[in-house]
């Protein structure tokens, strides 16, 4: 079992990352960096860091998403790596990935 403050949330959207901080997986808080938890935050708040298990949430709603911004994100993860994200965002990111559920 991977403990809870060596998962992170990423994403490029800062009210996901507000919206998910104000919630609980279980007894489990999601949280900011440095603090027990799930780390949730922004994928520029969390460049030059790691951890073993990564969700990488890309909100295709925002006017932009930067491919160097989807590639740093993905950089992050140790041991496991979940992209979340719509058809529309695989497709603007040029996503190359196996078959997706």
């Amino acid at each position: 079992m991977v403990p809870p403050d060596r998962i992170a949330i990423l994403s490029n959207d800062k009210l996901l990352i507000h919206k998910l901080r104000q919630n609980y997986a279980g007894d489990i808080p999601f949280t900011s960096y440095g603090k027990f938890g799930v780390v949730c935050e922004t994928v520029k708040r969390f460049k030059g860091l790691e951890c073993d298990i990564l969700v990488l949430a890309m909100v295709d709603e925002l006017p932009t998403i930067k491919l160097e911004e989807f590639y740093v994100g993905m950089s992050r993860a140790k041991s496991g790596l979940f992209v979340l994200g719509s058809e529309s965002t695989k497709k603007r990111l040029k996503w190359f990935g196996k078959k997706t559920c």
